[in-house]
């Protein structure tokens, strides 16, 4: 699979790679038609049988028949051992429809780790549209270390070996094998494993296989499998359980808005678990000599804040600007983390090397603090009924408190007690010794993403107006806005700030500039602009104007409920960002002029959420309170409908423009 080919897979390649397993000796089932040539094994089907059985018609249940790619085989297996280490092994043949998918499928990658797996061994032959056959040469095998950003971190490489098919075309056939040998177990206690059965592309047909040591307990979990049911045999060694499916039309994005814990495709989950205990306490005990090798390391921020909300505030900023933290699918290796002052030396770390200074920092301090995991993204979280830690893959911080704190090291914009949309109402593994079951962080509410806009706007006797505008942020919108900020220095914002206020004020000028350091944790953000010359709001003799977009306060929520859809939702919603927005309009009017007609206070639901307005006129200023509640943060499928058709409403409003004038003698 070529980078073009693994930008179209998405996150389903590793879940591909990952149920890839290692060669089997038991005999294999029988499949619904003995007749494919495929079904013989690797290699075992001549040129001529394998194009004859690729240019049959293709299943009704395909759809679109267009595709620029078709799998016609994809095979499977994943063996494990007693010690929990597992073979892998893939076997499939496509053919390509189309020259857009060449660049994409014309080559093979496979991600692999020198940490846990053996180098991986791959076998591959190009049937072309003409019936002549071309197999991969030994030297078309190229090994590349992909580095995030830092190599220094060896559980966090990855690396990819690439093959360069040859003579691809269009037609032509590609028919690969592929075994991964894993040398140690990525686990501590328990293995844990999710296997998609579809592909972003049609799939005729598909064979799938885990094979679990006799004696041993493993357990197993279906989601959106319909019909399918697993097929079981026994061996004097093996426990084998299979399934055979396809055809297959291209998985679809799911539907934004799902439950962390809902489905995404159909799947089969696996785990050999005892208990989430176990798990905690075996991650615990192997991360108990580098806390106590920790002790007494302290950060270097001075203290401020007296309260211990307000300290781990100023250690989570003084972290950021001491480490650069390494993001990747194996930064979560508990079973290896560098010395304590290495770490520190070096200046990055994985997440969990991060997280592990954090703890270090707040328990010299006398604040308790752990080390937990969570599976963030928009994939499906944990399964509760499968114990194991290999599908975390978020390295979090946690304080048991009244209010317990969350802290995710891996966001250097994210204050401590504050998730972003990824985690919230996830399940959390925290790595202590007590801990029993997992515990689920809070659900996000509006008012965890609050923005309030202050806007004074002092009207000139002539000409465009001065504007201070105040901005308080909380949540993702201050996430979103120490991002977009980050690395920039004190010129370079006001720069970015004078391109805001031309666009959303046509103000040529800014005055002064008062704003949080990006990577300050320990406050919430705030933002003062002075905007000179703005242009939307305007004196001209005895008459001004200002204009105002009440559309403002819905453009922040999720797009999917901003754009036209092609149809119709038909799963219930997760409102993972609900929002309170609030624009509060000081207009200070010129001596002598007043309010032509101001529009009436006004309450109006848009879905579960409420838009409000509340309007006073009092000794030369017009106070004017526009906001914006989300409202429920689950909704049916009906409900999502009227919300999003509340909101066009609003987005198709003109802008409201309010008048003053000065009225002339003896009116």
């Amino acid at each position: 699979m070529g980078s073009g080919k693994r930008e179209r897979v998405g996150g389903l390649v590793l879940c591909i790679l990952i149920c890839l397993l290692g060669q089997i000796s038991l005999a294999l089932p029988a499949l619904a038609d003995d007749n494919a040539p495929w079904h013989r094994g690797a290699f075992q089907a001549s040129p001529e049988e394998l194009r004859k059985a690729a240019d049959r018609p293709l299943p009704k249940a395909l759809g679109d028949q267009g595709a620029p790619v078709v799998v016609l085989w994809r095979d499977e297996s994943l063996r494990f051992d007693a010690t929990g280490k597992a073979q892998r092994y893939r076997h499939w043949i496509y053919r390509l429809d189309d020259a857009a998918a060449l660049e994409a499928w014309g080559q093979s990658e496979v991600p692999w780790s020198p940490w846990f797996e053996s180098l991986p061994r791959l076998r591959a032959r190009v049937i072309t549209a003409a019936g002549t056959e071309h197999w991969l040469e030994e030297g078309a095998v190229e090994h590349q270390t992909v580095v995030s950003r830092s190599s220094a971190i060896p559980p966090a490489e990855q690396r990819i070996l690439r093959l360069r098919l040859p003579e691809v075309g269009v037609g032509s056939l590609v028919e690969e094998e592929l075994w991964i040998d894993e040398h140690r177990a990525p686990s501590l206690a328990a293995r844990h494993g999710r296997l998609a059965l579809t592909l972003p592309v049609p799939l005729v047909e598909g064979r799938l296989r885990l094979l679990t040591p006799q004696g041993s307990q493993w357990h197993f979990k279906e989601s959106l499998l319909g019909g399918l049911k697993a097929q079981q045999r026994s061996t004097a060694e093996w426990q084998e359980r299979f399934y055979e499916y396809g055809p297959f039309a291209a998985a679809v994005l799911p539907e934004p808005g799902l439950l962390p814990q809902d489905p995404r495709f159909p799947t089969v989950a696996y785990g050999n678990g005892e208990s989430w205990g176990e798990v905690a306490q075996a991650a615990a005990a192997v991360l108990s000599p580098w806390l106590a090798e920790a002790e007494g390391l302290v950060g270097s921020a001075p203290r401020r804040l007296d309260s211990d909300v307000g300290r781990i505030g100023e250690l989570l900023t003084d972290l950021h600007r001491r480490l650069e933290v390494e993001e990747g699918p194996l930064a979560l290796a508990v079973s290896s983390p560098r010395a304590p002052r290495k770490i520190l030396a070096t200046g990055t770390a994985s997440g969990l090397e991060a997280a592990l200074v954090l703890v270090a920092w707040l328990r010299t301090e006398s604040i308790p603090a752990y080390v937990a995991l969570v599976a963030g993204g928009p994939r499906q979280d944990i399964d509760l009924e499968l114990p194991g830690e290999q599908l975390f893959d978020r390295p979090l911080v946690y304080v048991p408190a009244a209010e317990p704190v969350w802290i995710d090291v891996s966001d250097p914009w994210t204050r401590a007690g504050k998730i972003d949309a990824h985690l919230t109402g996830r399940r959390a593994l925290v790595l202590a010794p007590e801990t029993q079951q997992l515990l689920r962080l809070p659900w996000t509410q509006a008012e965890d993403n609050h923005t309030v806009t202050t806007v004074e706007v002092h009207l000139a006797d002539e000409g465009p107006a001065r504007i201070v505008e105040t901005n308080g942020l909380t949540g993702f919108a201050a996430r979103a806005q120490r991002r977009l900020l980050d690395g920039l220095d004190a010129e370079q914002r006001r720069q970015a700030y004078l391109s805001y206020a031309h666009s959303a004020y046509h103000a040529p000028h800014l005055g002064t500039v008062q704003d949080t350091a990006p990577d300050d944790l320990v406050v919430p953000y705030r933002l003062r602009l002075e905007i000179l010359g703005a242009e939307r709001a305007f004196t001209v003799g005895d008459e001004a104007a200002v204009a105002l977009e009440p559309r403002d306060l819905v453009t922040s929520l999720p797009a999917e409920l901003l754009v036209t859809p092609r149809g119709s939702r038909r799963g219930d919603y997760f409102f993972a960002r609900p929002q309170l927005v609030e624009w509060h309009y000081l207009i200070h009017l010129p001596d002598g002029m007043v309010p032509r007609q101001l529009p009436a206070d006004m309450d109006q639901a848009v879905g579960s959420g409420r838009l409000s307005r509340r309007v006073r006129h009092q000794e030369g200023v017009v106070d004017l309170r526009l906001s914006f509640h989300s409202g429920a943060i689950f909704l049916s499928a009906r409900q999502f409908e009227a919300y999003r058709q509340a909101v066009r409403e609003i987005l198709l409003q003109e802008a409201m423009v309010l008048w003053f004038d000065r009225p002339a003698v003896g009116d």
